[in-house]
């Protein structure tokens, strides 16, 4: 069965070929020029995609190496705003626990005299 499976699809191959070779409405060397330009196309058009593709790598390099640049900055600044806030607000922390002190204090001295 494999065998006969074979020798027909051999037999439709070598068929199929020669109904083409014979019908087609275009010469040999026309058809290979057509080919050969298309490859030439072909080439061209992957060089293209090559080119490309090395400008978008080195134009994400830059631009990574500027993101990194500009994170270290921010995290710089940002970190130098939360200490300046700290300093601040350290008197009106400072006086708020001094009046919070004082009023358990007086909370204390309220229920003693109760």
């Amino acid at each position: 069965m494999k065998k006969s499976l074979v020798t027909g699809f051999i037999t439709g191959s070598i068929i199929s070929g020669a109904l083409t070779l014979l019908t087609t409405p275009t010469s040999g060397k026309d058809i290979q020029y057509r080919f050969r330009k298309n490859m030439t196309n072909l080439s061209q058009l992957i060089d293209q995609f090559h080119q490309s593709t090395l400008t978008t790598s080195d134009q994400f390099k830059a631009t990574l190496t500027v993101s990194k640049d500009q994170f270290k900055a921010v995290g710089k600044e940002t970190s130098q705003s939360i200490h300046k806030w700290k300093q601040d607000i350290e008197p009106n922390l400072s006086q708020l626990k001094a009046d919070l002190n004082a009023l358990q204090e007086n909370i204390e001295k309220s229920k003693d005299a109760l």
